[in-house]
């Protein structure tokens, strides 16, 4: 499958569960009650543990045997309920298990103050993320366009990839997607699987309890997005400068028109875009490059919610928000 969604053995789903709308690749269990996270993970297939065991590898004794021999300061991941293994790291590695990661929302956001937006693991359950919706009053940017509040946590058993959690939002329209609207790279904390890792998770969440404010200065951002209308040269300029062309629109590549057109048609039709005060201004235009990104570009990709929230997807849509300020205080 192209988005490189795990699929349980035993019972031939698609690991990943949600709430609300069917995400874009139409697989996955809904759940009826997002508050039972406990149940929504299980739906989702990622309610298993991981360990860690010796890594061994064969010595031939002159052709007579062959002996396993450990492998120092090497280790294996692995599942314990299918015994598959998942990647090799240090011994120095700790495991932050899924029930890590409920606990570590608890203590952010407050024991069943979330609810469960969309979780699933990727691979063979290398990769696991779970997003949820924190309770409290959804940010309006203008009019009926409004910006809900989100927190995701992704984990790796793979060896290679940190505990990563950050606060993000996402358009009420465009649900199931892990839109990155962080403006700062200080906006998401990474854990390391070494150490007192559970320790480090505690400190990230009383971190990140004070980085809440993230909220209201980015709903200024976008507020201040909305009042700045633009012109269609305006609006391809900006998307010229998404797209890093500093030459005319007519000596661009194909391939560059192809995607300023995509762009052009989510500012026309999109997503959102029938909403009071959205088409036709650079909040407009900047949501057009994010339903672009989530929804057409994250498609094509092997590994869709890594580019869509911590890869190449995340990047643009960063990059977009700040060239989209950047083109409303020339404006001024």
């Amino acid at each position: 499958m192209s988005h490189n969604l795990h699929t349980d053995q035993s019972t031939g789903q698609a690991a990943i569960a949600y709430a609300g709308q069917t995400p874009w690749h139409q697989y996955g269990q809904a759940i009826t009650d997002p508050y039972d996270i406990n149940a929504g993970l299980r739906e989702a297939h990622i309610d298993f543990e991981v360990e860690t065991v010796p890594m061994y590898h064969n010595i031939d004794t002159d052709g007579l045997e062959i002996e396993p021999s450990v492998v120092p300061n090497k280790v294996v991941i692995r599942r314990t309920d299918t015994l598959v293994p998942l990647g090799i790291a240090s011994s120095r590695y700790r495991a932050f298990q899924t029930k890590d990661a409920v606990r570590f929302l608890d203590d952010l956001l407050g024991k069943g103050k979330f609810k469960l937006e969309v979780a699933g693991a990727l691979g063979e359950g290398e990769r696991i993320w779970i997003l949820v919706k924190a309770e409290g009053e959804a940010v309006r940017i203008i009019g009926d366009d409004i910006v809900d509040k989100y927190f995701l946590v992704a984990l790796g058993h793979d060896g290679q990839f940190n505990v990563v959690a950050m606060f993000t939002g996402i358009r009420v329209v465009c649900n199931n997607t892990l839109s990155a609207a962080i403006a700062a790279a200080d906006d998401c904390i990474k854990i390391r699987h070494t150490g007192d890792v559970l320790g480090k998770a505690s400190i990230a969440a009383t971190l990140l309890r004070t980085a809440g404010v993230y909220f209201d200065e980015v709903s200024e951002q976008y507020r201040y997005l909305a009042t700045k209308q633009v012109k269609q040269e305006t609006l391809r300029r900006y998307l010229m400068d998404v797209c890093d062309q500093a030459v005319p629109y007519a000596d661009t590549s194909q391939k560059v028109k192809n995607r300023i057109e995509l762009y052009e048609k989510a500012h026309d039709t999109g997503l959102g875009s029938d909403l009071k005060g959205v088409r036709g201004t650079l909040w407009g235009a900047y949501n057009a490059v994010t339903e672009v990104v989530d929804h057409q570009l994250t498609a094509k990709s092997r590994e869709p919610i890594k580019y869509m929230g911590f890869g190449t997807g995340r990047d643009i849509k960063r990059k977009a928000l700040e060239l989209a300020v950047e083109h409303a205080d020339h404006m001024n």
